[in-house]
């Protein structure tokens, strides 16, 4: 979970499918709410919702774009270490051989 983020209105500042906590003018909470079905842009005072306009928010559960993106990353890193560690076993081996034939070349 993120910290707090001072809204003062406009456009939906995350994707359609991240999960948001509200904290509204009126002082309410609303939690874990689709940030599609949230109305970020703000009212005029004299308008009867000016009380529901959003004034901070904060990212429960990121996107799947996100949240994938960042599984992406992880195995990249996951598979960079499979690799190296190959390598690092294939050049032993190599040189395991060629100590065990008395220094020849392969």
């Amino acid at each position: 979970m993120t910290d707090w983020i001072e809204w003062h209105g406009g456009e939906q500042p995350v994707a359609d499918d991240v999960r948001v906590d509200l904290l509204l003018r009126d002082g309410e909470a609303r939690v874990n709410m689709h940030a599609s079905l949230c109305r970020w842009t703000h009212v005029k005072p004299t308008d009867v919702f000016h009380d529901y306009d959003i004034t901070a928010y904060r990212i429960t559960q990121p996107s799947e774009l996100e949240r994938l993106r960042a599984e992406n990353a992880r195995l990249q890193e996951a598979l960079q270490a499979i690799a190296d560690d190959m390598t690092e076993t294939a050049t032993g081996k190599r040189a395991f051989a060629r100590a065990a034939l008395g220094g020849q070349d392969d």
